[in-house]
């Protein structure tokens, strides 16, 4: 599942959303998530990112940092993501998920501004997980930040753009033991 079909040069899209899958599993998981509910983030995981094969590609494989008007433009790819999923029977229940991954405790997020429980649980999931793995990977503009830079910047904005209980989960089960 995920990209590949859909958009199969991208290997990078494709190799970040298998990661953050694979994470979010780790992670749902030990918050005591159900079997279905980890089924769920994991299928949200890879496909979290799928409205980014709409954005064009000299904006996606851009080697220096983004423009506003290039950031205005990547912003979309959760409402887009979240369209073409909700047509689909197998993605309509984790479409929400896409929508929201980009949203923020504080509701400064897009693309609706949710805050706190406003945003689904899932979505809460995907954020911390995305975001690690983006401040982890090697981009054409930046080296990765190492994991204490990561641990560091996870929990600066915790409380404020992530979920403080499950970055602390994260942080302590996941990624010490497992990352």
């Amino acid at each position: 599942f995920g990209f590949q079909g859909i958009h199969p040069a991208d290997e990078f899209l494709i190799k970040h959303s298998r990661k953050v899958s694979e994470v979010c599993v780790l992670l749902a998981k030990e918050l005591g998530l159900s079997a279905a509910n980890v089924n769920e983030i994991k299928v949200a995981g890879m496909l979290h990112d799928v409205g980014k094969v709409y954005i064009p590609d000299d904006i996606i494989r851009k080697p220096e940092r983004l423009t506003k008007e290039n950031w205005d433009v990547i912003q979309t790819h959760t409402i887009l993501g979240y369209e073409l999923l909700k047509g689909y029977k197998d993605y309509s229940t984790i479409a929400k998920y896409a929508r929201s991954h980009h949203e923020r405790i504080d509701g400064l997020g897009y693309p609706d501004g949710l805050k706190g429980n406003e945003i689904p649980f899932g979505a809460r999931i995907i954020a911390i997980v995305d975001a690690y793995e983006a401040m982890t990977e090697s981009r054409p503009y930046r080296q990765p930040m190492t994991k204490a830079m990561a641990i560091e910047e996870l929990r600066r904005n915790s409380g404020s753009q992530f979920d403080k209980k499950i970055v602390e989960v994260f942080i302590e089960k996941i990624i010490k033991n497992h990352l």
